[in-house]
C-alpha cells in the first residue's frame, strides 16, 4: 500500500486532513473513495487511516490505529554528491532515497561541471525535496530524507569526524573494497559517502579526504559513472548492514 506523508499541523485529535496536489492525486490518479484505507506517516509514526469523507477540496482520514513498523534504515546514511551535469541529480535522489538514503548534501568540487548560483539554487533544491517526497511515498518509507543546500568541497572535511565511518569511491583505489571496511566497521551507524562529479575527485582532493579520516575504496576494474556510482555503493551498504 502506498504511503502518504501528511503535516502535523494537519492532525486534530483521531482525524487527519490531505490537502493540494495529494488530495488531487489521491482522488483523480489514485481513485480513492470514501471506505478506503490508507497508509499516513508524519515522519515519525505510521498510521493506517480510513476515507472517511471531504471538507471543501480536502480529504477528511480517520486514524484507526498506530502501525509498529521498524525503520527500514538501519544506519544513518549521507551522501554527499559531487554535483552532476543535467538531470543527473534528481535521478541519483530518487533512487538513493528508495535504496535508503537519508540525507543529500550537493558539494562543489575542483571538477564539478555544474556551479549551482543564487538563482536557480533554491529553485533545484526545491525540485530535489519534490523528488525525495516522491520516492518516499513511492517505496514505502518510514520517514523522508533530507536534502541540504550546496557546500564547498572544504566544508566536507570539517564534517568527515561527524562519522563513524567516511568511504570516497576512487578510481585510482585498488585494494580496498566495502566489504573490508565492515570487517573493522560492522557497527558503524552515522556513515558517510561522498561521490565525486564526472570529473571524479583530484589527487589533492582525495588526499585531503584521506587525512582527515575518509577511506577510499575501489568498486571493481570497472569505472563508473557519477550516478552510477551512488547507487552501487548505498545499495551495497545497505546489504551490509541489514
Amino acid at each position: 500500500m502506498r504511503n502518504l506523508f501528511i503535516n502535523k499541523e494537519n492532525i486534530e485529535d483521531d482525524y487527519c486532513y490531505i490537502t493540494g496536489d495529494d488530495a488531487r492525486h489521491l482522488l483523480k490518479v489514485l481513485r480513492y473513495k470514501v471506505g478506503d484505507e490508507i497508509i499516513v506517516s508524519d515522519g515519525e509514526t505510521k498510521y493506517r487511516a480510513l476515507f472517511s469523507g471531504m471538507k471543501e477540496s480536502n480529504i477528511i482520514l480517520k486514524i484507526l490505529q498506530p502501525i509498529n513498523s521498524e525503520k527500514i534504515e538501519n544506519a544513518d546514511i549521507t551522501l554527499f554528491q559531487g554535483l552532476p551535469k543535467a538531470d543527473k541529480m534528481e535521478f541519483i535522489i530518487q533512487k538513493c532515497t528508495e535504496i535508503g538514503v537519508n540525507k543529500f548534501i550537493p558539494v562543489n568540487t575542483k571538477y564539478s561541471v555544474v556551479n549551482l548560483n543564487n538563482d536557480n539554487t533554491e529553485r533545484k533544491i526545491s525540485r530535489w525535496r519534490k523528488i525525495a517526497v516522491e520516492a518516499s511515498k513511492q517505496s514505502g518509507r518510514f520517514t523522508l530524507p533530507e536534502v541540504l543546500m550546496p557546500i564547498n568541497f572544504t566544508d566536507v572535511l570539517d564534517k568527515i569526524c561527524d562519522f563513524d565511518l567516511f568511504i570516497v569511491p576512487y578510481e585510482k583505489e585498488t585494494n580496498i573494497t566495502i566489504k573490508h571496511i565492515f570487517k573493522d566497521f560492522i557497527r558503524a551507524k552515522r556513515i558517510g559517502i561522498f561521490i565525486g562529479p564526472e570529473g571524479g575527485f583530484s589527487v589533492e582532493e582525495l588526499e585531503q579526504l584521506v587525512k582527515n579520516g575518509a577511506i577510499s575504496i575501489t568498486l571493481g576494474p570497472n569505472i563508473l559513472r557519477t550516478e552510477t556510482a551512488a547507487i552501487v555503493v548505498s545499495a551495497i551498504i545497505m546489504h551490509e548492514i541489514s
